[in-house]
C-alpha cells in the first residue's frame, strides 16, 4: 500500500499535485498532528481531493517527539521510544509498501530508520523551499545559549526522574558535552542512544538517502540528497471542486482581476501593531512602481480577527487603499493560478517560487530587506523583552529571505527555459 505522510495544508497540496502527476494508485493519506496543533485538522480535510485517497487517517504523535532536542531535553528519549512503536504498528496495520514524506528531520528521521529495517520504500516529495534550504547552512547556538540549554537539561531529569532507564549522571554527562560541543557533535557522541535517536535528537542532522525524491528544482535536490530516481514534480496546487466554486464567487464579489496586486502577510512573533506599521511603511515604497491604488491582503491561516483589524486601522492611518482578500486557508498558489495576477508582494513568502512556476508573468516584490531595516528601527523604541523578540525575527526572517530569493531565482530561471 501507498502511505503519504503529511502536517499541513501545503504539504497536501504538494502531495495531491504527486498523486495526480504519476497515477500513484489508491494512497492511504495520514495527517499528523499534536495535541498543541489539533485544531488544524479539519483546515486540512477541507482541502482534501478525495477521489486521489482510499483512506484518510488522523494521527495524534506525541508533541515532544515533533521537536528538537534543546526544546524537549531527556523528555525526548521516552516520547521517541512511544512514537517508534505507534509508527511500527501503523506501518504494519496498512501493510505499508511505499511511504511518500514531505520532510528529511525530526522524527521523520525515525520514521525513515522504521521503513529501511522493514525493506519499505521511502520516498521524499517536495514540501516547499525548506527542501533547499541545507545549502545554506546555519549559524552554530553560541556558548551562552548552550549554557541555558544545558541548565534545561538537567532541570529536565528532575522531572524525569522516575524513567528507569535515565539516569541523574547521564544527564549531567549530557550537560557537560552538549554545552562544550553544540548540537551537531553533541548528537554524535551519544553512543548509549541508537543511531535514529541521535539523528532524530540533532538540530542539524537530516536524512539525505531516499529510494526516490520528487522535485520541481531536480538540479537542486541532486546537490543535497542521494537517491538513485530524482523526478520533476510539477506545480499545479489543483483546488478541489468545491473549493474551486468558492473562489470564483468570491474573485467575482470582490472584483480581484489580472491586474490586481496581492500582498501576502506572514505571521510572527512580535507585536501586530509593530509588524502592521512596518509593513505599511514598505508598502508606501512600493505602490508607486505598481501604477495601482487598491491592494489586496491575504492574511496568513493562523491570523485571527483583532490582527486583521490593526492591519486595517494601520493601513488607513498611512493612506493605503486595501481590501482584504477572502479564503485565507486556500494556499495563493491554488489563486494564482486561477487569475495570474500581475503583481505579487511579500516579505518572504515560500509561495513565491512556486508562483514564478505557475504564472512567469506575474512581477514579485519582495519587500524583505526593507521590512528588516524598519523593524531594526522600531527595536530601540521598546522595551527589552519586545526587543528581544525582534532580534529573533530579525535572525530567524533574514536567514530565510536569503533561502526564498535563492529558490526564487532557480524558478525563474526554469520558467525562461520552458
Amino acid at each position: 500500500m501507498n502511505i503519504f505522510f503529511i502536517s499541513g495544508q501545503g504539504h497536501l497540496y504538494h502531495a495531491q499535485d504527486l498523486i495526480r502527476q504519476y497515477s500513484i494508485e489508491s494512497p492511504t493519506l495520514i495527517i499528523l498532528y499534536t495535541k498543541k496543533n489539533s485544531k488544524r485538522i479539519n483546515k486540512i480535510i477541507d482541502q482534501v481531493d478525495y477521489q486521489l485517497f482510499s483512506d484518510i487517517i488522523a494521527f495524534e504523535i506525541p508533541f515532544m517527539a515533533s521537536k528538537h532536542y534543546q526544546t524537549g531535553a531527556i523528555k525526548h528519549l521516552w516520547q521517541l521510544k512511544k512514537l517508534e512503536t505507534m509508527y511500527i504498528d501503523l506501518l504494519c496495520k496498512l501493510n505499508a509498501s511505499k511511504v511518500y514524506v514531505c520532510n528529511y528531520n525530526n522524527h521523520y528521521i525515525l520514521l525513515h530508520s522504521i521503513c529501511n529495517k522493514r525493506n519499505i520504500t521511502i520516498n521524499l516529495f517536495e514540501e516547499g523551499v525548506s527542501t533547499y534550504s541545507t545549502l545554506f547552512p546555519q549559524l552554530n547556538t553560541s556558548l551562552k545559549e548552550r549554557l541555558i540549554l544545558s541548565l534545561l537539561l538537567i532541570n529536565m531529569q528532575f522531572i524525569n526522574i522516575i524513567k528507569p532507564y535515565i539516569t541523574f549522571i547521564d544527564t549531567l554527562f549530557c550537560s557537560f558535552f552538549y554545552t562544550l560541543l553544540g548540537p551537531s557533535w553533541f548528537s554524535k557522541i551519544l553512543f548509549f542512544i541508537p543511531s535514529s535517536y541521535k539523528k532524530t535528537l540533532s538540530k542539524t542532522d537530516i536524512e539525505r538517502e531516499w529510494s526516490s525524491i520528487y522535485s520541481s528544482l531536480p538540479h537542486l535536490s541532486k546537490k543535497i540528497y542521494t537517491s538513485e530516481c530524482f523526478y520533476y514534480a510539477r506545480k499545479k496546487f489543483q483546488l478541489t471542486p468545491k473549493n474551486q466554486d468558492i473562489l470564483n464567487e468570491s474573485l467575482k464579489e470582490k472584483n480581484i482581476t489580472p491586474n490586481s496586486i496581492i500582498f501576502l502577510n506572514q505571521y510572527y512573533n512580535i507585536p501586530t501593531s509593530i509588524h502592521a506599521k512596518c509593513i505599511a511603511k514598505c508598502l508606501q515604497e512600493n505602490i508607486e512602481k505598481t501604477n495601482q491604488e487598491t491592494i489586496y491582503i491575504k492574511f496568513h491561516p493562523r491570523e485571527n480577527s483583532l490582527i486583521k483589524e490593526e492591519f486595517i486601522r494601520t493601513f488607513i492611518k498611512y493612506n493605503l487603499k486595501i481590501k482584504v482578500f477572502p479564503l485565507e486557508d486556500i494556499p495563493i498558489e491554488g489563486i494564482i493560478d486561477n487569475i495570474n495576477p500581475k503583481t505579487i508582494i511579500s516579505l518572504a513568502s515560500s509561495s513565491l517560487p512556486y508562483i514564478k512556476m505557475i504564472s512567469p508573468k506575474t512581477t514579485i516584490i519582495n519587500i524583505g530587506d526593507q521590512y528588516i531595516n524598519y523593524l531594526t528601527e522600531e527595536k530601540i523604541k521598546h522595551p527589552i523583552q519586545i526587543e528581544k523578540s525582534i532580534d529573533e525575527t530579525i535572525h530567524m526572517l533574514s536567514n530565510h529571505i536569503e533561502i526564498v530569493k535563492f529558490v526564487t531565482n532557480e524558478a525563474n530561471k526554469e520558467a525562461h527555459k520552458t
